[in-house]
């Protein structure tokens, strides 16, 4: 599989409703990028599961009051978003399966001749605690 170029381009907010009391809001955007490709990962084989390995890619933005280039906005305004905080370009890489000469881009990509094969399962290591997490309920 050959590397897919990505670009993001945010270009503008909506301001709903300033949310903060009387008078307006004085808006900020904090944008976090990040990937998970062939680059810093690879499938690699565990016990006979196949299970995803390596580190995600993030890339920060200068996020900080005023970073949006206006002072204050009120609800239903919209505001533009400068390039250097709404704009991301990266080579995705396909993700390599250990062993074999076969790559995944993302498991909606594959070839029908896969779809019938085991998909790649991302767990924990054995002694790595795993979060759980609840809804609050009612």
């Amino acid at each position: 599989m050959d590397p897919l170029q990505l670009k993001f381009n945010l270009g503008t907010i909506h301001c709903a409703d300033e949310g903060d009391g009387p008078g307006n809001a004085e808006p900020y955007l904090w944008t976090v990028f990040f990937k998970i490709d062939g680059d810093t990962t690879a499938i690699k084989p565990v016990n006979g599961i196949l299970h995803l390995q390596g580190n995600a890619t993030f890339v920060g933005t200068p996020g900080n009051h005023g970073n949006l280039g206006v002072q204050e906005v009120d609800a239903g305004q919209t505001v533009a978003i400068p390039k250097a905080i709404g704009h991301f370009e990266t080579t995705l890489t396909p993700i390599p399966i250990a062993g074999t000469s076969l790559s995944v881009a993302s498991p909606g990509w594959w070839p029908s001749s896969w779809r019938q094969m085991p998909r790649p399962t991302m767990q924990s290591p054995p002694d790595t605690p795993r979060s759980t997490s609840r809804s609050p309920t009612t």
